[in-house]
Protein backbone atom coordinates (compact mmCIF):
# COMPACT_ATOMS: atom_id res chain seq x y z
CA UNK A 1 0.00 0.00 0.00
CA UNK A 2 0.77 3.33 -0.56
CA UNK A 3 1.68 5.73 1.85
CA UNK A 4 -0.14 9.25 1.08
CA UNK A 5 2.01 12.91 1.72
CA UNK A 6 0.87 15.95 2.22
CA UNK A 7 -0.01 18.36 5.29
CA UNK A 8 -2.85 17.83 7.67
CA UNK A 9 -5.30 19.75 8.80
CA UNK A 10 -4.05 20.59 12.19
CA UNK A 11 -0.35 20.94 10.77
CA UNK A 12 -1.96 23.99 7.96
CA UNK A 13 -3.53 25.27 11.26
CA UNK A 14 -0.21 25.66 12.75
CA UNK A 15 1.30 27.09 10.22
CA UNK A 16 -1.40 29.69 9.74
CA UNK A 17 -1.27 30.49 13.62
CA UNK A 18 2.79 30.96 13.75
CA UNK A 19 2.43 33.16 10.24
CA UNK A 20 -0.54 35.51 11.99
CA UNK A 21 2.12 35.63 15.38
CA UNK A 22 4.84 37.17 13.11
CA UNK A 23 2.69 39.11 10.82
CA UNK A 24 1.67 40.75 14.84
CA UNK A 25 5.02 41.08 16.17
CA UNK A 26 5.76 42.88 12.30
CA UNK A 27 3.15 45.06 12.58
CA UNK A 28 4.07 45.94 16.47
CA UNK A 29 7.58 46.51 15.32
CA UNK A 30 7.10 48.73 12.63
CA UNK A 31 4.28 50.85 14.28
CA UNK A 32 4.91 54.45 14.12
CA UNK A 33 7.66 53.91 11.94
CA UNK A 34 5.68 56.16 9.06
CA UNK A 35 5.22 59.16 11.33
CA UNK A 36 8.96 59.04 12.55
CA UNK A 37 10.28 58.59 9.00
CA UNK A 38 7.54 61.86 8.15
CA UNK A 39 9.51 63.60 11.06
CA UNK A 40 12.84 62.36 9.37
CA UNK A 41 12.03 64.03 6.32
CA UNK A 42 10.52 67.22 7.75
CA UNK A 43 13.73 67.87 9.61
CA UNK A 44 16.05 67.21 6.33
CA UNK A 45 13.79 69.68 4.44
CA UNK A 46 14.22 72.22 6.74
CA UNK A 47 17.98 72.49 7.28
CA UNK A 48 17.38 71.91 3.23
CA UNK A 49 15.42 75.18 3.22
CA UNK A 50 17.51 77.17 5.33
CA UNK A 51 20.89 76.64 3.47
CA UNK A 52 18.82 77.51 0.29
CA UNK A 53 17.63 80.70 1.82
CA UNK A 54 21.38 81.60 2.56
CA UNK A 55 22.49 80.57 -0.19
CA UNK A 56 20.02 82.41 -2.62
CA UNK A 57 21.09 85.80 -0.35
CA UNK A 58 24.82 85.02 -1.11
CA UNK A 59 24.48 84.71 -4.60
CA UNK A 60 21.50 87.35 -5.07
CA UNK A 61 22.46 89.76 -2.47
CA UNK A 62 18.56 89.38 -1.49
CA UNK A 63 16.48 87.21 0.26
CA UNK A 64 13.51 85.46 -2.09
CA UNK A 65 10.02 87.31 -3.27
CA UNK A 66 7.00 85.70 -3.82
CA UNK A 67 6.08 84.32 -0.75
CA UNK A 68 2.65 82.76 0.39
CA UNK A 69 1.07 85.70 2.53
CA UNK A 70 -1.06 83.14 4.30
CA UNK A 71 -3.87 85.70 5.12
CA UNK A 72 -7.50 86.92 3.13
CA UNK A 73 -7.07 90.00 2.23
CA UNK A 74 -10.15 92.25 2.73
CA UNK A 75 -10.24 94.98 0.70
CA UNK A 76 -13.70 96.25 2.19
CA UNK A 77 -12.19 96.98 6.10
CA UNK A 78 -9.59 99.31 6.86
CA UNK A 79 -6.29 98.64 7.98
CA UNK A 80 -6.82 98.36 11.78
CA UNK A 81 -10.32 96.31 11.40
CA UNK A 82 -8.81 93.77 8.68
CA UNK A 83 -5.66 93.11 11.02
CA UNK A 84 -8.13 92.41 14.16
CA UNK A 85 -10.97 90.94 12.24
CA UNK A 86 -9.48 89.10 9.06
CA UNK A 87 -9.26 85.70 8.28
CA UNK A 88 -7.26 83.52 7.57
CA UNK A 89 -6.62 81.19 4.45
CA UNK A 90 -9.30 78.19 4.90
CA UNK A 91 -6.46 75.34 4.99
CA UNK A 92 -4.21 76.58 7.22
CA UNK A 93 -3.51 74.38 10.33
CA UNK A 94 -5.71 75.22 13.68
CA UNK A 95 -1.99 74.70 15.26
CA UNK A 96 -1.27 78.41 12.85
CA UNK A 97 -4.95 79.81 13.05
CA UNK A 98 -6.00 78.28 16.18
CA UNK A 99 -9.06 76.65 16.45
CA UNK A 100 -11.75 78.00 14.90
CA UNK A 101 -9.71 80.14 12.28
CA UNK A 102 -9.59 83.45 14.54
CA UNK A 103 -6.60 85.55 14.52
CA UNK A 104 -7.92 86.39 18.84
CA UNK A 105 -7.98 82.87 19.05
CA UNK A 106 -5.47 82.14 22.33
CA UNK A 107 -4.30 78.43 21.24
CA UNK A 108 -3.01 79.86 17.39
CA UNK A 109 0.91 80.63 16.25
CA UNK A 110 -0.15 83.46 14.32
CA UNK A 111 -1.70 87.16 14.81
CA UNK A 112 -2.74 89.06 12.03
CA UNK A 113 -0.79 92.50 11.78
CA UNK A 114 -0.98 95.36 9.15
CA UNK A 115 2.42 96.61 7.52
CA UNK A 116 3.51 100.18 8.42
CA UNK A 117 5.88 101.76 5.97
CA UNK A 118 8.57 101.19 8.03
CA UNK A 119 8.08 97.62 7.82
CA UNK A 120 7.39 97.43 4.40
CA UNK A 121 10.74 99.18 4.11
CA UNK A 122 12.33 96.73 6.14
CA UNK A 123 11.30 93.98 4.20
CA UNK A 124 11.98 96.12 0.51
CA UNK A 125 15.68 96.43 1.56
CA UNK A 126 15.63 92.30 2.37
CA UNK A 127 14.32 91.70 -1.58
CA UNK A 128 11.11 90.75 -0.51
CA UNK A 129 8.43 92.93 -2.38
CA UNK A 130 5.69 91.47 -3.18
CA UNK A 131 3.43 87.98 -1.49
CA UNK A 132 1.01 85.86 -2.80
CA UNK A 133 -2.59 86.24 -0.84
CA UNK A 134 -6.21 85.18 -1.15
CA UNK A 135 -9.08 87.55 -2.10
CA UNK A 136 -11.76 87.84 0.95
CA UNK A 137 -14.76 86.03 -2.04
CA UNK A 138 -12.63 83.29 -2.90
CA UNK A 139 -11.68 81.69 0.39
CA UNK A 140 -12.85 78.57 -0.14
CA UNK A 141 -11.18 74.98 0.29
CA UNK A 142 -9.21 74.04 -2.76
CA UNK A 143 -8.88 70.65 -4.39
CA UNK A 144 -5.14 70.75 -4.28
CA UNK A 145 -4.27 72.57 -0.75
CA UNK A 146 -0.53 73.62 -1.67
CA UNK A 147 -1.69 75.07 -5.17
CA UNK A 148 -4.04 77.43 -3.56
CA UNK A 149 -1.59 80.20 -3.90
CA UNK A 150 -1.31 79.93 -7.64
CA UNK A 151 -3.19 82.20 -10.00
CA UNK A 152 -6.46 80.76 -11.17
CA UNK A 153 -7.57 78.75 -12.66
CA UNK A 154 -5.44 76.37 -11.12
CA UNK A 155 -5.38 78.11 -7.80
CA UNK A 156 -7.45 80.95 -6.09
CA UNK A 157 -4.41 83.38 -5.11
CA UNK A 158 -2.99 86.85 -6.34
CA UNK A 159 0.38 88.44 -6.21
CA UNK A 160 0.04 92.08 -4.54
CA UNK A 161 2.92 94.58 -3.95
CA UNK A 162 4.10 94.70 0.35
CA UNK A 163 2.08 98.54 1.10
CA UNK A 164 1.42 100.10 4.10
CA UNK A 165 -1.44 98.33 5.86
CA UNK A 166 -1.34 95.25 3.84
CA UNK A 167 -2.16 92.34 6.57
CA UNK A 168 0.54 90.11 6.73
CA UNK A 169 0.94 86.82 9.51
CA UNK A 170 2.94 87.56 12.43
CA UNK A 171 4.53 84.50 15.06
CA UNK A 172 2.14 84.69 18.07
CA UNK A 173 1.88 87.81 19.98
CA UNK A 174 5.04 90.01 18.39
CA UNK A 175 2.67 93.25 18.36
CA UNK A 176 3.21 93.21 22.20
CA UNK A 177 5.06 91.42 24.53
CA UNK A 178 5.28 87.76 23.49
CA UNK A 179 4.00 85.31 25.33
CA UNK A 180 7.16 83.84 27.59
CA UNK A 181 7.17 80.74 25.75
CA UNK A 182 7.15 81.74 22.41
CA UNK A 183 9.78 84.24 23.82
CA UNK A 184 12.21 82.02 24.89
CA UNK A 185 12.47 79.93 21.34
CA UNK A 186 13.37 83.37 19.32
CA UNK A 187 15.71 83.87 22.47
CA UNK A 188 17.61 80.50 21.89
CA UNK A 189 17.16 80.05 17.97
CA UNK A 190 16.71 83.22 16.85
CA UNK A 191 18.95 85.08 19.84
CA UNK A 192 16.20 87.88 20.27
CA UNK A 193 15.83 89.36 23.67
CA UNK A 194 13.24 87.65 25.56
CA UNK A 195 12.07 90.32 27.95
CA UNK A 196 10.86 92.80 24.49
CA UNK A 197 8.33 92.12 22.11
CA UNK A 198 9.62 91.85 18.74
CA UNK A 199 7.35 91.69 15.24
CA UNK A 200 8.40 88.62 13.52
CA UNK A 201 6.09 88.02 10.08
CA UNK A 202 5.69 84.76 8.53
CA UNK A 203 5.66 83.46 5.03
CA UNK A 204 4.81 80.01 3.73
CA UNK A 205 7.50 78.87 1.22
CA UNK A 206 5.36 78.00 -2.28
CA UNK A 207 6.07 77.07 -5.47
CA UNK A 208 5.45 80.97 -6.24
CA UNK A 209 8.22 81.87 -4.33
CA UNK A 210 11.91 83.33 -6.12
CA UNK A 211 13.60 80.57 -4.26
CA UNK A 212 12.03 77.79 -6.83
CA UNK A 213 12.30 77.25 -10.08
CA UNK A 214 15.48 78.89 -11.08
CA UNK A 215 18.46 77.40 -11.85
CA UNK A 216 22.03 78.60 -11.00
CA UNK A 217 20.97 80.73 -8.19
CA UNK A 218 21.31 77.96 -5.28
CA UNK A 219 17.11 77.37 -5.39
CA UNK A 220 15.08 74.31 -5.60
CA UNK A 221 13.14 72.44 -7.89
CA UNK A 222 10.24 72.31 -6.22
CA UNK A 223 9.44 73.57 -2.55
CA UNK A 224 8.57 70.59 0.14
CA UNK A 225 6.15 69.63 1.70
CA UNK A 226 5.10 68.45 5.00
CA UNK A 227 3.66 65.30 5.34
CA UNK A 228 2.50 65.22 8.85
CA UNK A 229 -0.32 67.57 7.41
CA UNK A 230 -3.88 66.51 7.05
CA UNK A 231 -4.95 65.96 3.28
CA UNK A 232 -7.02 69.06 2.70
CA UNK A 233 -4.34 71.55 4.74
CA UNK A 234 -2.03 73.58 3.26
CA UNK A 235 1.37 72.30 3.77
CA UNK A 236 4.35 74.37 3.37
CA UNK A 237 7.33 75.39 5.61
CA UNK A 238 7.41 78.55 7.38
CA UNK A 239 10.01 81.25 6.74
CA UNK A 240 10.14 83.81 9.52
CA UNK A 241 11.66 87.77 9.27
CA UNK A 242 12.13 89.84 12.24
CA UNK A 243 11.28 93.39 11.09
CA UNK A 244 11.74 95.09 14.62
CA UNK A 245 11.75 95.09 18.54
CA UNK A 246 10.16 97.09 21.35
CA UNK A 247 13.41 98.65 22.58
CA UNK A 248 11.08 100.67 24.59
CA UNK A 249 8.75 98.22 26.10
CA UNK A 250 5.67 99.80 25.00
CA UNK A 251 3.67 97.60 23.29
CA UNK A 252 4.78 99.06 19.75
CA UNK A 253 6.81 99.46 17.37
CA UNK A 254 8.13 103.00 16.62
CA UNK A 255 9.65 104.28 13.41
CA UNK A 256 13.19 104.22 15.02
CA UNK A 257 12.67 100.50 16.34
CA UNK A 258 12.56 99.14 12.72
CA UNK A 259 15.41 97.06 11.43
CA UNK A 260 17.03 98.89 8.17
CA UNK A 261 16.46 95.63 6.55
CA UNK A 262 14.66 92.49 7.20
CA UNK A 263 16.58 89.67 9.40
CA UNK A 264 16.00 85.87 8.47
CA UNK A 265 15.73 84.21 11.40
CA UNK A 266 14.66 80.79 10.19
CA UNK A 267 12.54 77.67 8.83
CA UNK A 268 9.03 76.24 10.48
CA UNK A 269 7.34 73.22 9.37
CA UNK A 270 3.86 73.99 8.80
CA UNK A 271 2.81 73.61 12.25
CA UNK A 272 5.08 76.26 13.67
CA UNK A 273 7.53 74.06 15.36
CA UNK A 274 11.73 74.60 14.98
CA UNK A 275 14.38 72.77 13.51
CA UNK A 276 15.23 71.17 17.44
CA UNK A 277 11.82 70.61 17.80
CA UNK A 278 11.47 68.47 14.73
CA UNK A 279 14.35 66.87 15.40
CA UNK A 280 13.42 65.82 18.83
CA UNK A 281 10.42 64.29 17.47
CA UNK A 282 12.23 62.19 15.13
CA UNK A 283 14.57 60.54 17.52
CA UNK A 284 11.90 60.19 20.36
CA UNK A 285 12.75 63.01 22.82
CA UNK A 286 9.82 64.68 22.40
CA UNK A 287 6.23 63.47 21.69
Amino acid sequence: MRSQTGFTLLELLVVVAILATIAGALIVAYDGLDVQAEKGVATFNIAGLDQAMRTYKLVNKGYPDDFDGLVVQNTALSSAEQASSGGWLAMLPAQLAGSDGDSLTADGKLRFHALSQDGVDALTAAGIEKIRVIQQNNNGVSSIPNRVFDDPSRGRGVQISLASGVVVPVIEDAVSNLSASSSQRLEDIAGLDADLGHLVVCFGVGNNSSLVGESGKGTLAEAPIYASSAKDEYSRFLVLFHLATDQNDDGSFDPGEYLGSARYLAILDTFGDWYDEEYAEYTGQKE
